[in-house]
């Protein structure tokens, strides 16, 4: 299936726009504990209702930048989306996560609108549903995770060849332990390890 332009606008963008107000209710949370070599969604986000203004077929996200592609690394269906305004979106194993650490790039398809409508309205709310997924040792982005520490996340929908996001951000990404902890256990470790040498 081709896929093609799919554009929308926000009701009432302007005045959200000049108020500086969030699109976004809640948070979402990403969460990679490289010790354990596990990710896990929590928390919950619900997006400014939208409203098509063509036909055309495009699918949701949630990501980080407008990058497509990467590294799948499992945990399809770990957020679960509901559709509070409208009755045609079609969830695509939503909390599988897609990444490519090096450049902060992470995305997790949310799905797309069945046969959209001119004029229809769509809201999603997603909530991740708290479980740890592991990841394989041989991912190649584990020694280097980093990056992604305190990515902001965005509701974000496929545009022809362009990633948009759908206003502020919804959710962030947390790697545990955090770079500076990383870097002070990498250390200590160091030192013991100077230290018997001399002993």
């Amino acid at each position: 299936m081709k896929k093609v332009t799919l554009r929308f606008r926000f009701i009432f963008a302007s005045a959200i726009g000049a108020l500086g107000i969030g699109c976004c209710d809640g948070a979402i949370t990403l969460t990679i504990d490289t010790i354990h070599q596990t990710f896990t969604w929590t928390g919950s986000a619900t997006s400014d209702t939208l409203e098509l203004t063509t036909e055309s077929y495009s699918p949701f996200r949630l990501g980080a930048t407008d990058r497509v592609g990467g590294y799948g690394v499992g945990g399809g269906d770990s957020i679960s989306v509901v559709e509070e305004v409208g009755d045609r979106f079609s969830s695509q194993s939503p909390g599988a996560v897609v990444m490519v650490p090096a450049d902060g790039t992470i995305h997790t398809d949310l799905g797309w609108i069945r046969s959209p409508r001119i004029g229809q309205q769509v809201r999603l709310a997603i909530t991740g549903n708290g479980i740890a997924y592991s990841y394989a040792s041989e991912v190649p982005w584990i020694g280097s995770p980093a990056p992604l520490d305190g990515v902001q996340l965005y509701f974000q929908y496929q545009a022809g060849a362009d990633i948009i996001n759908l206003g502020s951000a919804a959710g962030q990404v947390v790697v545990i332990p955090e770079p500076s902890s990383g870097m002070l256990l990498l250390g200590a470790g160091a030192g013991l390890a100077l230290r018997r040498r001399r002993r």
